[in-house]
């Protein structure tokens, strides 16, 4: 294959996507750009001297020459790591073209996956609302709002205390999520009030006043820590409860309403960098991994 992109056209759409790259700030750029310099050069071998003439086809050819492309440094072919870049990098640059409107239709990229694998399951809105109104009382209210309200992981909402929900300023504390990472997430209206229900009301007669007094948010009938395996069957009896075929056919965990929030909140057009700081991810790479996983796909016109 050559290495040297040879048509002027090519060239500028692919200086077009480094600015887009760099504008970004990602970890690594040479991890987004390096793999769009071999898929222009590619199509150039291929007798494609555009992007707008690429096909279905040709992005099937090419996801099929990647799992045999050699590796150049070593020996053997590509590591499923370095598929799965290849492809992250070539959404990123069929969403740049879509941007900058040099092609008008998104171009769908084959999954690659060597292993089989569950996807995650998610909820619409209306069975997240469905599962709140199949709650009977406040502690399992509370384990929605935290989990998807809040999209909280199983181990923060286990090590939440109630001195991190500051009802009066109008956020939550996440004070050490994954590595260490410490975080604010707004609260709804209706969450802080149904939260502050649960704290004054049905969590207070769940205190024991004994020393060391239990600062968890969430109290076991003893007045102790509940477990995230606990909070997951509290969850599950919810589920059940509801008597929704859609709902009760789907594995519903915790991780699935985090996953649920990250998804509406992409759909209603948040942007990358806050559904990063609102999941608590060190890099916005592992966001845009997390969100390309449940994106609409578009057919090519």
């Amino acid at each position: 294959m050559n290495s040297k992109i040879r048509n002027v056209s090519n060239m500028s759409i692919l200086e077009n996507y480094v600015s887009f790259i760099k504008a970004r700030n990602y970890r690594n750029n040479l991890n987004y750009i390096t793999p769009i310099k071999e898929f222009l050069c590619w199509l150039e071998g291929c007798g494609l001297r555009h992007v707008k003439e690429i096909t279905a086809t040709d992005i099937n050819l090419y996801s099929e020459w990647l799992h045999t492309r050699p590796c150049w440094r070593g020996e053997g072919t590509l590591s499923d790591n370095s598929v799965k870049n290849h492809l992250l990098a070539l959404h990123l640059f069929f969403e740049m073209l879509l941007d900058t409107k040099v092609v008008s239709a998104a171009y769908v990229l084959p999954a690659f996956s060597k292993r089989k694998s569950i996807p995650r399951e998610i909820l619409s809105i209306s069975e997240v609302l469905e599962l709140k109104r199949c709650c009977e009382n406040k502690l399992e209210t509370s384990i929605i709002n935290i989990a998807y309200g809040c999209g909280l992981r199983r181990t923060e909402m286990v090590m939440l205390n109630v001195h991190d929900v500051l009802l009066s300023k109008g956020y939550l504390v996440v004070r050490s999520g994954k590595n260490g990472k410490r975080r604010e997430i707004p609260l709804t209206e209706t969450i802080s009030a149904e939260i502050k229900n649960y704290i004054f009301s049905f969590r207070q007669q769940r205190v024991v006043f004994s020393v060391p007094l239990e600062n968890a948010f969430f109290l076991n009938s003893n007045g102790q820590r509940i477990s995230g395996g606990s909070l997951n069957k509290m969850l599950k009896t919810i589920c059940s409860r509801s008597g929704n075929r859609n709902i009760t056919a789907k594995n519903i965990t915790l991780h699935c309403l985090r996953h649920s929030i990250a998804t509406h909140l992409q759909e209603a057009g948040a942007g990358m960098e806050f559904v990063r700081d609102f999941l608590g991810h060190t890099e916005i790479d592992t966001t845009q991994l997390y969100m390309i996983r449940r994106r609409k796909q578009f057919k090519i016109a």
